[in-house]
Parts: structure tokens; sequence; C-alpha cells
């Protein structure tokens, strides 16, 4: 490919668009221009590598009798659909609906045998949000995206396909390079995270083991370290300007394990008074599962006022109306004599007591983790780390069999409902993750698996005829050796050469420049700087042998 004909418009100046440097660097380098806020045109260097990210999940998806077909883009509007539109006919349509519910419509009058199950379906599209997404390295609402759905006839051949698919996305994870974890997401559902410090996604991770959960849903085997003791009378004490909880504990020269925080929550449109220990936080996650609510938000001072009379700060558990359901955390059992709100600005309850004072309607695992906590397995502590997600793997169950009336005869000639497995691998993320894995103070630094090209050719002055000639010459050898090569024909000064080619990130370049009319180049290794000078004919069978070499190490 001759780099004149090749799009890709290099800047001499950092964009001021953007302040992460893995964004500034695509920007910088030819391979991304911004369309409009969240969207972004991926332009022929990007393509090239998005390309080969695919073509390497195809791969692996074919291991497992994945077979690829499109979807519509436009589709029957439901109420989850992101963004809708109307036509000059008035027929609504929606753009980036759940693929699952359509799909298996449309599968649902064939797969009518367990003969046929379990059925691999896929496909590679744009999907659409209807809220701006960062993950920490791009904002963006429209992503490339694969689809993997999986109908099953039992919970257990969905599992075997779900272990099929995580092995399929985590090859290619791996072929690229990256370190990531296999992390629970949420009931029956789990992630694949690439570990990186500007990730937004935060992960707690056994030390010891392979325990590894998002901070939302993760546990741990610390126990509340208060002792019990007899229950003391009741007693309400004025705390003016008092609403922390370590303002709480130093006015009553309490430990924050002793006071118990109060947060209201609206549960389908219903109040909830969330209870954890003083020093605890409230998973929202956690607490929607224990709801089994379909959303949770966290209720204003306005609400908070219209039901418990009170602002954030002064909340508590005791008098509370029927309507406010109250749900607590474990670790409130072990607790007696606690410090709360007294549903008072200014006012605390001490020496409150379960029971006694208050009732919870349930107990169940509400908190957040914290650091060095006992893995709930046993192992090792926790640590955090920070990430982006690639990857989700989910078991749905027979919640769109059942909602579409999906069914196929059993070996035993019963009805059954399709089981479901969805599957999602988002090839945005990864470019952005590893373009900024790959990449130094000069620009990208792409192992081969995924490079735009294998070897960047680059004469020293094209109007010199010994210089364009072999330069020529040997980017028909290596094409003709099977290597995918960019030659820059340019007219442009070498330095300007060098720097873009740093930018552009080519895992080697070839230098043709004044030992031309001896057949000698010059071939440097992209990320180490490793300079050797060799003979044309020499040229392929080092090539070989470096690269070998490139990608033993990008596997370490």
């Amino acid at each position: 490919m001759e780099q004149s004909k090749l799009f890709s418009p290099t800047l001499k100046e950092t964009p001021n668009e953007t302040t992460v440097k893995s964004q500034q660097l695509l920007l910088r380098a030819g391979y991304i221009r911004q369309a409009s806020t969240g969207n972004y045109a991926y332009l022929p260097l990007a393509y090239r590598v998005l390309t080969k990210l695919k073509r390497q999940l195809h791969h692996e998806l074919a291991q497992v009798n994945a077979a690829e077909m499109m979807m519509p883009t436009l589709t029957a509007t439901t109420e989850t659909t992101p963004l809708q539109m109307t036509d000059i006919q008035g027929h609504q349509y929606g753009l980036g609906a759940q693929p699952n519910a359509v799909l298996t419509d449309l599968v649902k009058d064939q797969l009518n045998s367990y003969k046929k199950l379990p059925q691999v379906l896929y496909h590679i599209q744009p999907a659409f949000q209807p809220e701006m997404y960062f993950n920490g390295l791009q904002h963006h609402r429209e992503m490339l995206q694969a689809t993997v759905s999986a109908f099953c006839a039992t919970t257990a051949q969905t599992e075997q396909v779900t272990r099929q698919i995580e092995k399929a996305f985590q090859y290619v994870l791996t072929t690229c390079g990256l370190t990531f974890k296999l992390v629970q997401a949420a009931q029956d559902t789990t992630a694949l995270v690439v570990l990186t410090d500007v990730g937004t996604q935060t992960i707690a991770f056994s030390t010891e083991s392979d325990y590894a959960a998002t901070v939302e849903v993760a546990t741990s085997l610390d126990l509340a370290t208060v002792a019990a003791t007899s229950a003391e009378p009741l007693e309400k004490i004025a705390t003016p300007g008092v609403k922390t909880i370590a303002d709480v504990a130093a006015f009553l020269n309490v430990t924050p394990a002793q006071t118990v925080k109060s947060m209201l929550f609206i549960a389908d449109q219903q109040p909830v008074l969330a209870l954890v220990q003083g020093e605890d936080e409230v998973s929202t996650t956690k607490l929607q599962r224990a709801l089994g609510a379909q959303a949770v938000t966290l209720a204003t001072d306005d609400v908070a006022q219209q039901f418990l009379g009170a602002n954030f700060g002064s909340l508590g558990p005791i008098g509370l109306p029927d309507t406010v359901q109250i749900i607590a955390d474990l670790r409130l059992k072990a607790l007696t004599n606690v410090v709360v709100g007294a549903n008072q600005d200014g006012y605390h309850y001490q020496h409150a007591n379960l029971k006694r004072d208050f009732t919870p309607a349930a107990f169940a695992d509400l908190r957040l983790v914290r650091e060095q906590e006992l893995s709930p397995d046993g192992e090792g502590v926790l640590k955090f780390a920070k990430g982006v997600p690639v990857a989700t793997l989910a078991k749905l169950g027979t919640r769109y069999s059942e909602a579409q009336q999906a069914t196929f005869l059993d070996e035993n000639g019963r009805s059954q409902f399709l089981t479901l497995g969805t599957y999602t691998f988002d090839f945005t993320n990864l470019f952005n993750v590893l373009a900024a894995q790959w990449s130094d103070v000069q620009g990208l630094t792409w192992p081969q698996a995924i490079a735009p090209f294998d070897i960047h050719v680059i004469p020293v002055n094209v109007k010199n005829k010994a210089q364009a000639d072999l330069a020529e010459t040997i980017t028909s050898m290596l094409e003709t050796a099977g290597y995918h090569v960019l030659l820059d024909d340019r007219q442009e000064r070498a330095g300007v050469k060098f720097a873009d080619s740093d930018l552009i990130g080519i895992p080697m370049r070839i230098t043709v420049g004044k030992k031309a009319e001896d057949e000698i180049v010059e071939i440097k290794l992209r990320r180490t700087g490793a300079v050797i000078e060799v003979q044309k004919s020499e040229v392929v069978a080092n090539i070989e042998i470096l690269l070998q070499q490139l990608t033993a190490e990008n596997n370490d």
C-alpha cells in the first residue's frame, strides 16, 4: 500500500479536544476523527486494526460452531429502545433495540426440537446507547460490538456454551497482549475487564485465588467488630450542624463502627431506607438485587423531606411510616446500642437497638467491600484495580423465550422454553484500550498481531532513483512473502516521515537511505529502537526472525 494513497492525516500538534493520552495519539496518528460529540470515524489505519481483531474473533467463534449473520439496524420500538424514529408514513422504528428479543422471535419457529440445540448465532454491527458513555479513554454513543446468542435446551448446556465463548473471548485478549480478569458483574453475568489505570470500572480481586468481581457486587468474609452488649435506654440527643458519620462519631465520642448510616432510595417508585454500618457505603447494585427491583435511585433531599421529614445526615429507621420499607446490611445483626438519625434535622438517637426500636423487613449484603478484607473464598485478601470492560457473558435463562413463547420439544416429547445465553464483545472499547497500552511518548507501538501493517518501508528521498527503486523492490519481496507493507512514497522530508512512522506505530521500519546503491538498508524495531543493517538479499529472512522474536516477547 502506498502511503500517499492511504487517508491517514497526521497532526503535528496535540489536539485539545481530549486530555486522554491514547485518544490524542489516535487523533495525531490519523486513526480517528470525531464526526460529532461521542461519534467517531475510524479511518483506514484504525479500520485495518479493527479488521484484524474481528478476524481473530471470527476464527475463535468458528471453533465452537457459531454461525455469523446480520441483524436489522431498525426494528420495532419497545420501552427499552435507546433511540426512536418515525418515517414519513408515520411508522415508528427503534435504533439500537435489544437484539435478544428480536432474535428470539426470529428463531422460535425453527428451533423446535432438542436435536437442533444448541444453536449459536452472532453478528458484528454498530450498537447504540441512549446516553454518552465514558470508559476512561473515550466518550462515545456508538460502538462496534459482537453479539453472540446461544439458544440451548438446558441450563447445563448454556453453561457449557458460556465456557466455550468465554475461552474464545479470552484468546483474543491474550493474543493482543493484554492483562485482564474475568469478574462477577451481576447475578448470572460475568465480564472480562482489561486492567488499566485510566479505566472507570473498579474491580476487587483476591491476592491468592481467582476470585474477582466488580466492586459493586464484590463480597468479603469480614464481620462486624463491635462486641455485643446489653441494651441501654434509647436517648435522643441534639446534634446541631452534625451531618457526616465522622462528625457524629466525634460529637458523641463513639467510633464510626458504632453508628448506622441511613440512605433513602426510590425502588420502582417506592421509598426504601437502606441501613449499613457507619463506615460502610451502600452498593446500589446489591440493593437492587436484594429488592428484586427494576430501578433503584438515590432519593433527593426534597424526597427525603417528603417521606421522613428530614434531610440526609439526620435520617434514621425509628418511627418510620409504613410506606417506607427498611432493609439492613447483614453486619447490623451483630450491633447493639448504635447511633442513628432521628428523622429531625440536628438530632440523633443513641443506644438504638434492633427489634426494640426498629425492625428491618429484610437483611442482605448491601455494603461495598474495602481493600484488605478477606476474600469470600477464604484465600487471600481483596485488592482493588481499575479497568475497562470489553466483554460480558450473561446467562438469561428463559426470560426472553417465555415472553416470546419460544418452545421446543425435549427428548421426552415435552414442551420446554428455550434457554438463552448472550455474550457481547466490544471492539470499540478494546481498540481504545490497546491504543492506551501499546504506546509511548512518540506514538503507538502496535504488536504485529493487530498492527495495521507489518512493515513500514521508507525511502529517505523518493527523488533518488536508487532509493525509490530499492524501496519498491523490497516492498514487492515482502508482499510476495506474505507481509502487509506500507510504502512511504510521499515527497516529504526524512524527519517528517520518521515522525509519522513513530506516530503510526508499525512494528518494524525499513529505511532506504544513502547505502541504497550498495543494496544495504536499515531495519529498526519500533518498540525497542534496535537497529540493524542488512543486504537486500537478507531482508526477508531477517524480518521473519525479528517478527518471531517480537511475537514471543508480546506473549511473555
